[in-house]
C-alpha cells in the first residue's frame, strides 16, 4: 500500500475557463518532483532467500493520447457537437490501453527470464 509522504492539499477550481490540461500536467509534474525529492534513498540489506516471491508492476505506455485529448476538448467545449456527451470509462480504457502485441511481448520477455506474469 502507498502512504503519502506529505499531506499538503490544493483546492482546484475545475470549472474555471483558465484551468487547462496544461495546468493539470504542470501540477502533476510538480507533485512528481516533490515526491521524488522527499523519497528516502534505498538501502541494500542483502539478497533475498531463494524462492522468495516478489510482486511488482510493469506499466506500459498509453496509446492514442492525442485522440483522448481531442475527446476531452470535444466533450468540454460548449458548441461542440460532442459537448456533454461523456465517453464511458471502459471505452477510454480500450482507447488508451497498450496493444495486445505489446503486452504479449512483455509477457514473453518476463517468462523468458523465468518469471510468472499476470495481466491485470
Amino acid at each position: 500500500s502507498y502512504t503519502p509522504l506529505a499531506t499538503n492539499s490544493v483546492a482546484l477550481n475545475l470549472r474555471s475557463p483558465t484551468f487547462t490540461m496544461k495546468t493539470i500536467a504542470a501540477l502533476l509534474a510538480v507533485a512528481a518532483t516533490t515526491v521524488a525529492a522527499t523519497t528516502p534513498s534505498w538501502t541494500k540489506v542483502g539478497a533475498s532467500a531463494p524462492g522468495t516471491k516478489l510482486d511488482f508492476t510493469v506499466a506500459l505506455p498509453q496509446r492514442n493520447l492525442d485522440v483522448l485529448d481531442k475527446l476531452f476538448w470535444d466533450v468540454s467545449t460548449p458548441g461542440s457537437a460532442a459537448y456533454g456527451k461523456f465517453v464511458p470509462m471502459e471505452q477510454l480504457n480500450k482507447l488508451t490501453a497498450p496493444t495486445s502485441a505489446h503486452v504479449a511481448k512483455v509477457q514473453r520477455t518476463l517468462a523468458d527470464a523465468g518469471m510468472d506474469c499476470e495481466v491485470a
